[in-house]
């Protein structure tokens, strides 16, 4: 008896130390051209599902096929919009917004418009929501934000190229139906490019984040502007407290604050030598600002001694793909190694692996995992390279294609019907990790798994399966979180 009750206390603390993965539901098989990618899947708060594809060499072109609650096929449409690129797609009064930007030859000005599409595939008429006329055969630059719970959104304007002036930035926000609460023209402490980087987000409270990316005297420098009824317009550097940025990204955290994670780098090289972090609450003042050295194990876990002592400490060739919050508001940012092989014959799409960072809400350290994936792809340009992330309660689980030389020395079974071996890491909140590669329960003949894309829907735990030949795809969730 006290053997069995000893057993069962070892069971449960092996299930508590590891993350468990949840049983997935496959929604119907859908057909799908080969040259559509898929973006983001949406869900409406009516249940309607929308799943919008862009097209190859199709720029203001674009498919959505609409599901039901159960994520089951009812159509697929295709729509062609007189404009000449899509900026975004998103949740908007309840209905799903096409935002587009236009040219109108007659004024000679760019417009931005938007498109509402019906719950029937219906498509209403445009509205221009912000217009500026074009100089010199130089265009203005467009980016559209829309808040978490769908009632603001933010159009950000980056007037046309003016050599040897200040550039300036048109923001417009607006409210339910489209009507414009706040206006502003601002002119930024960077000159004007032909290339402008501009990262906007807006929060539940209307207020607007927007870091600007750019160079100056050979460094990449960020800027953080905020606008808004609330706020003014406020602007700062952005700046860890020692060393040069080496790359980071941005989200908003539940509370509509904003946070920046990523890596600084050493004095000498552009590598990746520490974690930093800085959380805005509405005011270019951060209320926190966290800095911590990358550990011997994390470099040594991609780089060789030999390479150490050659290139100098830290990690090369990294980039930071993501920053988001679990459900506890943990700080979970994300890097993911790539680079280009020349073997001679073969040019090779090369990734090491995974950089996970995991920081309190209040940016408090708690651990940095490395986690190596080893693919290279010669044949389809890395497009079934990189992993997708989804979250399960507080834990993360990371999936991707085992693909290259080395998934040949895998003892796990391949899935059934599956063209590679599909790899998943499920890391607790605590930091432990595993590695497996599991039967996913999924009839789709030479099925992989899709490379990353947005959603909007209350579920997080979305994974999305391709064919081979990119005819036909599911999209799995987690049956609890219906």
């Amino acid at each position: 008896m006290l053997r069995a009750v000893f057993l069962l206390l070892i069971c449960l603390f092996h299930v508590s130390l590891y993350a468990q993965l949840s049983d997935f539901v496959w929604s119907s098989t859908i057909n799908k051209q080969p040259t559509e990618s898929i973006q983001s899947i949406i869900e409406t708060p009516d249940n309607s599902v929308f799943v919008f594809k862009t097209i190859e060499n199709e720029k203001n072109s674009f498919a959505v096929d609409f599901l039901d609650s159960n994520f089951i096929f009812i159509k697929s449409e295709k729509y062609s919009l007189p404009d000449i690129k899509i900026l975004k797609v998103g949740l908007f009064n309840n209905k799903l917004q096409i935002f587009t930007q236009a040219f109108d030859p007659a004024s000679k000005e760019d417009l931005v418009k938007v498109y509402q599409l019906e719950n029937d595939g219906g498509v209403g008429d445009s509205k221009v929501l912000s217009k500026l006329k074009s100089r010199g055969g130089y265009h203005n630059s467009f980016s559209v934000s829309i808040s978490p719970n769908g009632k603001y959104c933010s159009v950000l304007c980056s007037h046309a190229y003016f050599e040897k002036h200040s550039e300036k930035l048109n923001v417009v926000i607006f409210e339910k139906n489209f009507k414009e609460v706040y206006s502003v023209e601002h002119s930024s402490i960077v000159t004007s490019r032909k290339k402008r980087i501009n990262h906007t987000l807006i929060n539940n409270n209307g207020v607007v984040y927007l870091v600007k990316k750019y160079r100056e005297n050979k460094m990449t420098k960020y800027h953080l502007i905020i606008l808004g009824n609330k706020t003014g317009v406020q602007h700062k550097a952005v700046r860890s407290k020692l060393r040069k940025i080496a790359d980071m990204n941005v989200c908003l955290d539940a509370e509509g604050a904003l946070l920046i994670g990523g890596f600084y780098s050493s004095p000498t090289r552009k590598n990746f030598e520490g974690i930093f972090a800085l959380k805005y609450e509405e005011t270019t003042l951060p209320s926190w600002k966290k800095e911590y050295q990358l550990g011997e194990e994390v470099v040594k876990s991609f780089k060789s001694k030999k390479e150490i002592n050659k290139d100098g400490f830290g990690l090369d060739r990294f980039h930071v793909k993501s920053i988001n919050t679990s459900e506890n508001n943990d700080i979970l940012i994300f890097a993911e190694h790539r680079t280009v092989l020349n073997t001679g014959a073969l040019i090779e799409d090369y990734r090491k692996g995974i950089v996970v960072v995991r920081l309190s809400k209040n940016g408090g350290f708690k651990f940095v995992k490395a986690i190596l994936t080893e693919q290279a792809d010669a044949l389809n340009a890395g497009y079934w390279s990189s992993y997708n992330m989804t979250l399960q309660g507080d834990s993360v689980f990371l999936y991707f294609n085992k693909i290259g030389g080395n998934a040949s020395k895998l003892k796990a079974i391949k899935n059934s019907g599956a063209t590679y071996h599909i790899g998943e890491v499920a890391i607790t909140k605590e930091g432990n990790y595993t590695e497996t590669y599991p039967q996913f329960s999924i009839d789709l003949n030479e099925h992989i798994l899709m490379p990353k894309f947005e959603k909007t829907t209350m579920m997080k735990s979305l994974l999305g399966f391709e064919n081979a030949t990119q005819t036909k795809y599911k999209i799995g969730y987690i049956a609890k979180e219906k």
